[in-house]
C-alpha cells in the first residue's frame, strides 16, 4: 500500500487550503506553525467549536485543518503507538452556543516535516500554496514515519502502517498521493477589501487623536489651522500618488476624489489636508484624507476566524463574509469594530479606479485569506 493523505476535508471541491471541507467544525486552538519546526500550542482554553450540527455519531477523526489532528481518545493512543513522537493535547469540544459536547477527544500533534510536493508554480502566501497542490506519486522518496506533515502545504500524510490503523475508524477518508490534488475557484464577490498606499509616499496626521479617531471610527476635531499629516520614512517613497497611506485612514488625491464622488456615497467625508514632506516642507496639489464612516455587518465575526486586539478585529486567519447584509450596496463601508484598513469597496468602483488609470489602490478578494501564519496582520498583508 503506498502512502496516503489523510482527506478530512473532501478532497477537490471545496475552499482553501487551511479551511475545513465537509465537516462543520472548525478547531480553536491557537498555534504558530514554523518551516521544520514543531507546532507549539497555546493551551489556556483548547476547544474545537462545531460551526453547525454536531455529528451524531461523531467520527473518529474531526479535522485535519491547519495540519493538525483533532482525533478520538482511542485513534490518539493507536496514532502515538505507532509514533510516540506525536504529542497529545486534550481538547474540549463545544456547539455554536459554546455548551459541552460529549466526547473524548485530543489534538494529536504530528511532528514530522517532509518534503513530498510537486513544484506547480501556483505561487504561495506566508509560505504556504493557496492555488494548487500536486504531490508526488510516492512521497517522501525516503521511508516514511507513521504520520507526516508535507512542507509548504497544511497536508497530513501516513505511511502504509497507519493507513491500516487508521481504516479500522469512521470518518477517515484516505486518498493515494497519485490520486491527490487541489484545485480553488473563488466565487464572485461584490465587494473587496481595499487597501490604499500600495505605492507611494505615506503619511501620519500630525494630530494623534484624530489619527486614533480615524482608526477607530469615532468623532473627529478639527484644528484651528486644518489637517496636517508628514511624510514618513523612507525618504526614498516622495511620490504622491493617487491613493496614499495615511496612517489611520488613506490620503486621496482631487482627481481620486473627483472620481468616487461620482459613486451614490454614503456617509464618507473628504477632509482637506495639507501634506508637508520629510524637509518639512508643504506638497504640491490638493489632498484630502478619506474618512469612511458607513458602517454595514458584512463579515460574520463568529463564523471567521479573527484575532482581536485592545477591542478591534486585528489579524485575519479565515474571512467568512454575509452578502445579506449588504441590501443596499454601498459604494464604501467598514466592518464595526475593524480598524481602518479594514474598508470594503464595490466592484464596478474598482473598474473605475482601474479605468480611469489612478494609483495606490489595491484590492483582496475577501475568500483569499484562507490562512495566515500567527503574528501576521490584515494591514500588512494586504
Amino acid at each position: 500500500m503506498s502512502n496516503q493523505i489523510i482527506d478530512v476535508r473532501g478532497g477537490t471541491d471545496g475552499p482553501l487550503l487551511g479551511r475545513l471541507r465537509g465537516v462543520a467544525a472548525r478547531h480553536e486552538i491557537r498555534n504558530v506553525v514554523m518551516e521544520n519546526e514543531p507546532i507549539d500550542f497555546e493551551v489556556d482554553d483548547a476547544h474545537f467549536a462545531f460551526r453547525g450540527e454536531v455529528p451524531s455519531p461523531l467520527p473518529a477523526v474531526l479535522t485535519t485543518s491547519e495540519r493538525q489532528l483533532v482525533v478520538s481518545a482511542a485513534l490518539a493512543a493507536a496514532l502515538q503507538r505507532l509514533d510516540r513522537r506525536v504529542t497529545l493535547v486534550p481538547v474540549r469540544l463545544i456547539d455554536r452556543a459554546g455548551a459541552a459536547v460529549d466526547g473524548d477527544y485530543a489534538v494529536a500533534v504530528v511532528p514530522t516535516l517532509v518534503d513530498g510536493l510537486v513544484d506547480t508554480g501556483s505561487g504561495m502566501h506566508d509560505g504556504y500554496y493557496r492555488k494548487e497542490i500536486r504531490l508526488k506519486d510516492e512521497a517522501p522518496e525516503q521511508a516514511p514515519p507513521p504520520l507526516f506533515r508535507l512542507s509548504y502545504s497544511l497536508v497530513i500524510g501516513c505511511n502504509a502502517d497507519a493507513a491500516a490503523v487508521l481504516k479500522g475508524f469512521s470518518g477517515v477518508p484516505l486518498v493515494p498521493f497519485a490520486d491527490y490534488a487541489e484545485t480553488f475557484a473563488y466565487p464572485e464577490a461584490l465587494y473587496l477589501l481595499w487597501q490604499c498606499g500600495t505605492e507611494g509616499a505615506s503619511f501620519r496626521l500630525d494630530d494623534l487623536k484624530n489619527d486614533e479617531a480615524l482608526e477607530s471610527n469615532t468623532a473627529l476635531t478639527t484644528p484651528r489651522d486644518g489637517h496636517v499629516a508628514t511624510m514618513k520614512m523612507p525618504k526614498s517613497r516622495k511620490k504622491l500618488v493617487d491613493f496614499m497611506d495615511g496612517g489611520a485612514a488613506p490620503i486621496v488625491s482631487a482627481k481620486a476624489k473627483a472620481l468616487l464622488e461620482k459613486f451614490d456615497l454614503v456617509d464618507v467625508d473628504f477632509l482637506p489636508v495639507s501634506l508637508l514632506d520629510h524637509a518639512g516642507a508643504p506638497c504640491k496639489g490638493e489632498h484630502f484624507v478619506l474618512n469612511v464612516r458607513c458602517e454595514r455587518p458584512y463579515v460574520d465575526v463568529a463564523e471567521s476566524d479573527i484575532r482581536v486586539l485592545h477591542g478591534l478585529l486585528w489579524t485575519v486567519r479565515e474571512l467568512v463574509v454575509d452578502e445579506a447584509a449588504l441590501s443596499d450596496r454601498p459604494p464604501l463601508f467598514r466592518v464595526p469594530g475593524a480598524r481602518y484598513p479594514w474598508v470594503f469597496v464595490r466592484t464596478d468602483v474598482v473598474e473605475a479606479i482601474t479605468a480611469a488609470k489612478l494609483v495606490g489602490s489595491r484590492t483582496r478578494h475577501p475568500g483569499k485569506y484562507n490562512y495566515v501564519v500567527e503574528g501576521g496582520g490584515i494591514d500588512s498583508i494586504c
